[in-house]
């Protein structure tokens, strides 16, 4: 008889796509955030997937890659990388860190890496901090493959009119505030509004 895998709540930063650094930046705020209501709602300690919170995962991002058929810069934040051009064995070497019992909770997870984790049947909840940076507090986006998990999280969706009362205070705020600014968008303007070529929103 086959012994059953004990299921986890894993956190995870994209421990395929981003440098080890900012994994660790990352985990640690994800952890002291969640790791108490996690507790609380389904009894399970949170298994943090980086070697800085536990020793025994030495997942090696550059063997992922090598067996993939590339090569890793392992200083740059992120590394790209195709998900079509992702190896059985890669997909295997993960499989030994990760399984289908777990259910991941990642912080800012790549397609490419959602990509790995749905091929291997792992289920994810996958937030961000949310495009819409103008509220009175932090705004996170939340997204799951785990259709179940994806309905409950569409009941606590923020309503777009509040986002829209947000804007229209700070355009009021731009010509009545103490910093007022004297500037009219000609008619058909267009703003562009990019990120670093270091962040993976470019990618």
């Amino acid at each position: 008889m086959k012994a059953m895998k004990k299921k986890r709540v894993v956190f995870a930063a994209d421990f395929l796509m981003t440098k080890v650094s900012e994994q660790v930046s990352n985990l640690r705020w994800v952890k002291d955030l969640l790791a108490r209501p996690v507790r609380d709602a389904v009894g399970l300690t949170p298994y943090v997937l980086c070697a800085q919170f536990n020793k025994e995962f030495n997942f090696d991002r550059s063997r992922f890659f090598a067996l993939c058929g590339l090569e890793l810069d392992a200083f740059a934040t992120q590394a790209y990388f195709n998900a079509a051009d992702v190896a059985d064995e890669a997909l295997k070497y993960v499989s030994q860190w990760l399984s289908p019992d777990d259910l991941v909770i990642g912080y800012e997870l790549s397609e490419q890496t959602k990509h790995v984790l749905d091929v291997l049947g792992i289920k994810y909840i996958d937030f961000w901090l949310h495009p819409v940076r103008f509220l009175d507090d932090v705004l996170f986006g939340f997204t799951s493959n785990c259709p179940k998990i994806q309905a409950r999280i569409a009941t606590f969706d923020t309503p777009a009119a509040l986002f829209y009362s947000y804007a229209d205070r700070l355009k009021v705020q731009a010509y009545r505030g103490f910093r007022r600014v004297n500037f009219i968008a000609r008619e058909n303007s267009a703003l562009f509004i990019g990120q670093t070529l270091g962040d993976k929103g470019n990618l």
